[in-house]
């Protein structure tokens, strides 16, 4: 199991977010959802190799 995996598997302990200058990482959001399958149905992302399963 992924270490975000187990993050998630325990509720009580919360997703760490990490910053630097052009960078954001966090947490998937509900309010990704829409944006996040627009990119998947991208085919030009798709060559990319990038894709959900």
């Amino acid at each position: 199991m992924l270490a975000i995996e187990a993050l998630r598997h325990n509720p009580g302990m919360p997703v760490p977010r990490l910053e630097t200058d052009r960078l954001i990482l966090r947490d998937f959001a509900c309010a990704d959802r829409q944006p996040f399958a627009s990119m998947n149905a991208d085919e030009e992302v798709r060559k990319g190799g990038f894709h959900a399963t």
